[in-house]
């Protein structure tokens, strides 16, 4: 990401002392953003983008002057027109802005979020990107979105949501249809915003999404949305449970569910574990949790098992991972495959 054009605004009125800083990036061959931060001078800023995808450097100068011009009218300054603020006492300490949040990355004093943020630019076939050679392997954008996803790299939003759908057959580093998506739709749930949410919303909700990526997306969504639309969506997968278990579900006691879910035959609904996860309420999780532990590692349940999986180290859930990785090592293999 190329910084080309910033500006810096102050709003000062009593004891209020805000600041508001707008960049012009270049993310990519006539592909550009708008960012901006504000908040407490001094203080740490909150980010956000003008741009959900990168647009041309006239829609992006549009954007920008825009943004200042509307600043400005509801009275904030250029910073280096403005009265300066008072000075700290002497004996006063200097108060260190606090640290970034946890899994974010700032692309200034990272290397491998710059590196990661040219590689989503860098959307074309070129086997020579990154490693500089034609005849070594290119680094494969699926990576990339991932490791954006893993970094927390917030810069990378953009960049994401204007991938979504643009991966066809023979670009996709395995995985079969809708790899690139699934990667995506991950990652915005690590580094996304209200942008990355709508998105998401979209991509769940189009028919042609494969269902692997729709369910990741209903996790990302899940993290990303405010407490009553996680509610609403809880309970709808409540709604969705054979009629014994959603009956225990609903009387509110934890030990009635989990009578309910050892009595009923998980190997002839295996989805069931699933869409228990995904309404994850304090009545159904002990139960939930205890099934897990003991659930056979193979078919007809390992496929849900391993969504699960996925799904947990998404959403940073340390039992239900912490549960999986126990039984992976204690689990003797029973799958066998020959290779010629």
């Amino acid at each position: 990401m190329k910084l080309l054009k910033q500006t810096k605004l102050v709003f000062h009125e009593g004891r209020s002392d805000k600041v508001y800083e707008i960049d012009l990036c270049e993310v990519g061959t006539n592909q550009f953003v708008v960012n901006f931060r504000y908040g407490k001078l001094g203080g740490a800023l909150k980010d956000g983008s003008k741009t959900v995808a990168p647009v041309k450097r006239d829609e992006a100068d549009r954007v920008f002057d825009k943004l200042v011009r509307s600043k400005i009218e509801s009275g904030y300054v250029d910073a280096s027109t403005a009265r300066p603020t008072a000075a700290p006492a002497p004996t006063a300490a200097r108060v260190p802005a606090p640290p970034p949040a946890p899994g974010t990355v700032p692309v200034s004093r990272d290397p491998r979020a710059q590196k990661i943020l040219e590689r989503l630019a860098a959307t074309g076939s070129d086997r020579r990107w990154f490693r500089g050679s034609t005849s070594a392997p290119t680094w494969p954008l699926e990576r990339a979105i991932w490791r954006a996803g893993e970094l927390g790299i917030k810069e990378a939003e953009p960049q994401l949501i204007a991938l979504i759908n643009t991966a066809t057959s023979s670009d996709v580093d395995g995985g079969g249809k809708g790899m690139r998506d699934y990667c995506i739709a991950w990652a915005l749930g690590r580094c996304g915003s209200a942008a990355g949410a709508r998105a998401l919303a979209e991509l769940y909700g189009d028919r042609r999404t494969p269902d692997h990526v729709k369910r990741i997306a209903a996790e990302s969504l899940l993290l990303l949305s405010d407490a009553e639309s996680n509610a609403e969506f809880k309970a709808h997968h409540i709604d969705r449970l054979p009629a014994p278990l959603k009956a225990a579900a609903l009387t509110g006691d934890p030990e009635a569910f989990a009578a309910a879910l050892d009595a009923f035959p998980l190997d002839q609904h295996a989805s069931v574990l699933h869409e228990l996860y995904l309404a994850d309420t304090p009545v159904t999780r002990p139960a939930f949790l205890d099934a897990l532990g003991k659930s056979p590692l193979r078919a007809p349940l390992f496929q849900q098992l391993r969504y699960i999986f996925k799904a947990a180290e998404l959403r940073r859930d340390a039992r239900v991972f912490g549960i999986f990785g126990y039984r992976v090592e204690t689990t003797a293999a029973n799958y066998k495959r020959s290779y010629r």
